[in-house]
């Protein structure tokens, strides 16, 4: 079951490794004291947004030339390097970036996605947690955070972060469906059940919310609302619905549909 939620959030989780959802620390260009190179920095945030690292990463370059410890370059430095799957350079950087500026919360976040993908997730968990730290309403750590709590077991504080984080994202069907997870392996199935009919009023097509939807019921013992999802989830693609099926649901199996 964890595996599934991890198969579902890593793709998002190496998206927030990029760049933050919110507003970043993008660092005043006028602290470089050079109008040209000023301008230059700015057009180098342009380039990065538009994929088009390799002159980005030369401004950057010229940048750090002029003043080493201007962090936002660093930071940058480290999102091209993480684009461009040179993972320990971007590791380097973005702790450089940390060290110019020991509150800079998206630098602690790069750190702590790169943790995480390495499945070192109380490493993450530190970072994730000095990200929050100097950004308190930081969704994107606190999404992270809980990932990283729910893959070592830690289900109570994994449901605080996910709750946390529906606070400030509530038309996010994935951070729902999330916390259902944490609350079935918590064994709080019914109030599960809630928080996945709340994702699926948000995304209605969504295979996995009922292939899960038909776990939980199966744990309330209600085989046949279990099948009717497992058929709901099958139909939409997902095969271990279609197992699940023919394994639980003679009557309801694919073949006999």
């Amino acid at each position: 079951m964890r595996f599934v939620i991890w198969v579902l959030c890593i793709g998002f989780i190496i998206g927030l490794a990029l760049t933050s959802c919110q507003n970043k620390y993008k660092g005043d260009p006028m602290v470089l004291d050079d109008p040209y190179l000023s301008q230059r920095y700015i057009a180098a945030l342009k380039m990065i947004d538009d994929k088009d690292y390799e002159p980005a990463m030369e401004i950057l370059e010229q940048v750090l030339e002029f003043n080493p410890a201007y962090a936002p370059a660093w930071y940058y430095k480290g999102t091209i390097n993480k684009e461009m799957g040179l993972i320990s350079h971007a590791y380097e950087n973005f702790k450089r970036a940390i060290k110019f500026n020991p509150r800079f919360a998206d630098a602690y976040m790069g750190v702590a996605y790169i943790y995480a993908e390495r499945g070192e997730h109380f490493d993450a968990i530190k970072y994730f947690t000095s990200s929050i730290e100097f950004m308190p309403n930081n969704y994107s750590a606190l999404s992270g955070r809980a990932q990283s709590y729910l893959l070592t077991d830690q289900f109570e504080k994994a449901y605080e972060d996910f709750s946390d984080y529906i606070k400030i994202k509530r038309s996010d069907p994935d951070a729902f469906f999330n916390r259902a997870i944490t609350l079935i392996e918590l064994e709080r199935y019914e109030e599960a059940l809630e928080d996945i009919n709340r994702a699926l009023r948000l995304s209605p097509d969504e295979a996995d919310f009922y292939f899960e939807k038909g776990m939980v019921y199966m744990y309330l013992a209600n085989r046949n609302e279990a099948c009717r999802n497992w058929y709901e989830s099958y139909v939409r693609g997902h095969q271990t619905g279609g197992r699940m099926l023919q394994l639980n649901c003679v009557a309801d199996s694919p073949q006999e549909q």
